[in-house]
């Protein structure tokens, strides 16, 4: 018989046991406050953790929402989250305090419930009637529509003569960057605002996207208008755009101090028959553009005759 009495008090110990522990809670210190965590972006086990952990304070923390809540309490939502929530749910909202997990952890580690402030109190998301949309973009050209109309004609033809002046300095790579972009732009259906406005749009890379914060800042780039300013990339525009001569010859030109059409008769370069017809073509667009002496006609004859 004594094994069973043994068991008896073994038995009687863990119920005393079980008391002492659920005796753990304290009785409630504070009754005008009731206290409900949102499980919602919380979680389960955080959200049964800290409740734990209120109840051993003395708050009154309720499992279910219900009349009495005075307290509702979240973790990163914003509070027009939580009163959609508490509206689908078919819950009250009137004198509600919808507060964060901060005014929760503050009030455990004090003991009490601390004063509420502003950065206690769930933010709305600010929507801007102006708040600009994201455009979007198939991530390949055959796939979008073509526009009429160019509405950024300026951030197109900023890329663009950045193009221009990459493939001139036989940088064929940042050359095609540009023009990718300057395409993604010229397909957009409206003008750009703001540069969040391209967030996800393909083809639009680091550089490409500093040129264009600048202009939209600014209402111009500074490396676009330091290269227009440039007596390389005028140089380049202006041998370039005769016929026969590419990127290089004219390259070449440069480095021998050539930067115009005159100075480039004066040197006594020997041209080659391409080259030469090229000359009695050249755009007179170019001359004027670029302050360079126009050829004379006499020249112009005595190359002809040459070919």
């Amino acid at each position: 018989m004594v094994p069973l009495k043994r068991r008896k008090v073994s038995l009687s110990g863990s119920l005393n046991a079980g008391t002492h522990s659920s005796g753990l809670t304290e009785p409630t210190k504070f009754p005008h406050i009731v206290l409900f965590l949102l499980e919602r972006k919380m979680g389960a086990s955080r959200r049964a953790f800290l409740s734990q952990l209120g109840r051993r304070k003395g708050f009154q923390v309720q499992e279910l929402f219900s009349e009495n809540v005075t307290h509702v309490i979240c973790e990163n939502n914003s509070g027009e989250e939580v009163r959609m929530w508490l509206e689908s749910q078919g819950k009250r909202q009137a004198k509600l305090h919808l507060l964060d997990v901060s005014w929760y952890t503050e009030s455990m580690r004090d003991g009490f419930p601390v004063e509420i402030l502003d950065r206690h109190k769930l933010q709305d998301l600010v929507v801007n009637d102006l708040e600009v949309i994201p455009f979007s973009l198939p991530s390949y050209a055959c796939q979008r529509r073509t526009t009429l109309e160019n509405h950024n004609t300026l951030l197109t033809d900023a890329l663009s003569l950045l193009a221009e002046n990459a493939e001139l300095s036989n940088e064929d790579g940042r050359g095609v960057a540009f023009r990718r972009a300057a395409a993604v732009l010229k397909a957009l259906p409206s003008a750009v605002t703001d540069l969040s406005q391209l967030t996800g749009l393909p083809c639009l890379g680091e550089h490409s996207l500093r040129v264009i914060k600048d202009i939209l800042k600014n209402g111009a780039s500074s490396e676009v208008e330091s290269t227009k300013e440039s007596e390389r990339f005028k140089a380049l525009k202006v041998f370039t755009g005769i016929f026969g001569v590419g990127s290089k010859t004219a390259d070449r030109w440069i480095r021998e101090g050539i930067h115009n059409l005159q100075q480039l008769r004066d040197s006594g370069h020997t041209l080659n028959r391409a080259q030469q017809a090229g000359f009695c073509y050249v755009p007179p667009l170019i001359h004027s553009e670029h302050h360079v002496n126009i050829l004379s006609l006499h020249y112009i004859r005595s190359i002809a005759a040459d070919i």
